[in-house]
Formats: structure tokens, sequence, C-alpha cells
């Protein structure tokens, strides 16, 4: 399908992700839902149906993530009779799971369908930034005080804009393409540690 096509089925226009790939060449998305047909009625997704909704998600992350890149992705991957073998048409093999309230099939499915790991929370470091990521948004997170980001899904864009320094990063949000690592800190690296709660007792300002 090409990119005039995508943009007549109301889709959005693709978007030009052209970049100079830092050190941590990192993508991140959650509540792809593949397989899930009402999540279109639900989330008014412009799709037909499930399968032209997964033929679009497949062709924006693989015109983006490129082989060898890491994909984290924070949950809520596939309904769960969704054959998750097929996630191999993605570009890249280096992929992270945050399992989500949707992901019921056994967790070491998700292994052997090319999961490096498959996880219910977990903290990485990109450069010199620690990242928790869950699928849920948490209000105070650990090393929230040191500059910490906190990256999260399942709300579908439905929550106001992060305070502080988290975001949803969930494909409604991001017109059906990941996230970038240089996206997400660019947004985020300035916002006030506290902006939420001030009275946050791991705020050494207040």
């Amino acid at each position: 399908m090409e990119a005039g096509q995508l943009e007549n089925l109301g889709v959005g226009s693709v978007i030009n992700v052209e970049r100079s790939f830092g050190m941590a060449n990192c993508w991140f998305t959650a509540d792809t839902h593949f397989g899930h047909a009402r999540i279109i009625d639900y989330c008014k997704r412009p799709f037909k149906d499930h399968h032209e909704m997964e033929e679009i998600i497949f062709e924006r992350f693989n015109s983006v993530v490129r082989p060898g890149d890491r994909l984290y992705h924070l949950g809520d991957v596939a309904w769960s009779s969704w054959p998750l073998y097929t996630l191999n048409r993605l570009n890249t093999k280096a992929r992270y799971l945050i399992f989500g309230n949707h992901d019921k099939q056994k967790p070491q499915a998700y292994t052997e369908a090319g999961f490096i790991w498959a996880r219910d929370y977990e903290k990485i470091t990109i450069g010199s930034v620690p990242v928790v990521l869950f699928h849920y948004p948490i209000r105070s997170w650990n090393i929230k005080g040191h500059g910490g980001i906190q990256l999260y899904g399942h709300c579908h864009g439905t929550l106001e804009p992060g305070l502080g320094r988290s975001m949803d990063v969930g494909v409604d949000t991001h017109n059906f393409y990941p996230y970038h690592w240089d996206e997400i800190y660019d947004r985020l690296k300035d916002k006030p540690m506290f902006e939420d709660d001030p009275k946050d007792s791991h705020n050494k300002n207040r």
C-alpha cells in the first residue's frame, strides 16, 4: 500500500522520520491490539477491519525501525487468539515486552515468538537517563527525583498529557507509528520532575 493510499484512509500523513540516530537507537510503543477487531470501535481507529489495521501498523513500523534497532512494546500486543509468530514481519528482532492486561497467552509464548524478554515491569538506562517501563501510568515512580522518565500505554491517548516526565507511547497517540527515543527525550527533558505533585516526599525542593 502506498503512502497516498494511507492518507486516503484517513489515517493521517506518513510521518517523516529522517533522523541522525544517536547512541541509543531505541523505539517504544504500546497497545497495538493485533487481531482485536473491536478495538477499532472502542478507540475510533480509522480502519475498516483488523486486517487493514495490522497491515498499516506493520508497514509504518517497518518504514522507520531498522534491523538491529531495539523495540520496547509496553503491552497489549495482540488478542489472545492472534498468532504471535506474525511479529516476525517486523524488521527488528531486538524486541522486548512489558505485559499488558490483554497479553493473556502463556508467558513463554511471547519469548518463543521472538521477544528477548517479557516482563511486568522494567527499568532501563539510555545514555545516562533512567527509564521506567510499565503498562500503566504511575504517579510516583522509582528514580523520579533523579530525572527518571516513566513510559506507559493502556490509556490509548485518553488521559491529559502526562505531568512530569511521563508519557503515553501507545500507537493511538502517534498515528500508528512507534516513538523514537530522541523524540521522547526531547519532549520530556525540560519538564519539571514534580510538576504533578510538588509535595511528593522525593522532591528535594518541597
